[in-house]
């Protein structure tokens, strides 16, 4: 992985000085996962519904490039208003 000056610097190009400063300032000492791509409702329900029919964890994960972890979580995620 890069230095933390040569992150810094990547993050001020790509969202600029401001929005850069202000992700380290809420962000700062903090680890979090950055996906590779966003996932779309779509997506989302087409993956939720093939497990549904039998494809398992680590299936999905191939097929779609996400980990076995983030299938589970989209597989078993629950809205607030849903039973």
């Amino acid at each position: 992985m890069e230095n933390k000056d040569e992150v810094l610097k990547l993050m001020e190009h790509i969202l600029g000085i401001e929005a850069a400063n202000q992700c380290v300032k809420f962000f700062a000492g903090h680890s979090f996962y950055i996906p590779q791509r966003i996932i779309t409702k779509q997506l989302y329900h087409k993956i939720r519904d093939e497990f549904k029919n039998g494809a398992n964890y680590q299936e999905l994960s191939i097929r779609y490039g996400y980990t076995e972890g983030h299938i589970r979580i989209i597989v078993h995620y629950k809205k607030k208003n849903e039973k």
